[in-house]
């Protein structure tokens, strides 16, 4: 299911609000008609809006490299099952709080890297 569909069925079952699809459909670049106007193209450079990096890696072999639009990001507390959010607040992390405090990280949010040699990272890329 492409990500525009899926948007649209939370909307229609009520999980986000219009304005967080609104939200959503913007930072793919699906909503043209949004309520908040994009400026014009120029010949200016675009700047590179920041992103939410999850990158792991394996002394295996595994490799996971996860970016996804910031601001999709701060809006996923409405995505997230009860049932993660629970696990995460069992292990000491304030989903709420990491969310409206993504803008704040000017440092890796979390860098591991382990006696095999495993690699995780998750940052804000800018």
């Amino acid at each position: 299911m492409d990500e525009k569909k899926r948007i649209l069925e939370m909307l229609e079952k009520g999980k986000i609000t219009a304005e967080e699809a609104n939200e959503l459909l913007e930072a793919i670049g699906e909503n043209e008609n949004s309520v908040i106007s994009k400026p014009k193209e120029t010949n200016k450079v675009k700047s590179k809006s920041p992103k939410f990096r999850v990158i792991i890696k394996t002394n295996e072999g595994d490799n996971v490299n996860i970016s996804i639009p910031l601001k999709l990001a701060k809006i996923s507390r409405n995505v997230v099952p009860k049932s993660a959010r629970a696990e995460m607040e069992e292990a000491g992390i304030d989903f709420d709080a990491l969310l409206d405090n993504l803008d704040e990280f000017d440092e890796d949010i979390v860098n591991i890297e382990t006696e095999d040699g495993d690699i995780i990272r998750v940052f804000i890329e800018r």
